[in-house]
């Protein structure tokens, strides 16, 4: 669920993305989906709103899938961020203009968090900052607000959450680790 102003966004596993008015908390009214219909996933596990623009993602695809839902009764595609991460994306955040996708496999099943700097989205494809190898199943990715510190959890019976050094994204550095036990 991502909520902003009086719209709230529900991911299903079986039409999309429900866009809901909320303004009268006693009666929500649905007032569009965003599925395949209109070039997004049917099967959501996660979305981020920001701005006009819904991100969905689902775990079984390497895409990040950008959505304007400005005019929600006809949303329109932006962009397909391709991750070609080896299982599929399972979570995203947005920091300023980075996005931070949470990625099960990463290129050989080690599991990664994506960094892509997002700030022209709208206009042309987003750059790829960073691959970070983040653990398999990464399920979680967040930034911290001057995106100096990254933390992740895994997906996974005795998954750990990892906090990064991310101020240089070219080594960044494991901070701490806390596993399930």
């Amino acid at each position: 669920i991502s909520v902003l102003g009086d719209r709230g966004y529900f991911s299903t596993a079986t039409v999309g993305t429900m866009v809901v008015d909320l303004a009268d908390p006693a009666s929500p009214r649905l007032i569009g989906e965003v599925g395949s219909a209109n070039q997004g996933f049917d099967v959501v596990t996660n979305t981020w709103v920001q701005g006009d623009l819904l991100f969905q993602v689902n775990e079984n695809s390497s895409t990040i899938n950008v959505i304007n839902v400005a005019q929600v009764e006809s949303p329109t595609l932006v962009q397909r961020i391709e991750t070609n991460d080896s299982i599929g994306i399972y979570d995203l955040s947005i920091s300023d203009k980075r996005l931070y996708a949470a990625g099960l496999g990463g290129q050989a099943g080690e599991g990664a968090t994506y960094i892509y700097d997002i700030r022209d989205i709208e206009i042309a494809p987003p750059n790829l900052l960073a691959q970070i190898p983040t653990g398999s199943n990464t399920a979680s990715a967040w930034a911290t607000s001057d995106q100096s510190k990254l933390f992740v959890t895994e997906r996974e019976a005795g998954g750990r959450a990892t906090a990064w050094d991310i101020s240089d994204l070219n080594t960044p550095v494991v901070i701490d680790t806390a596993d399930a036990s």
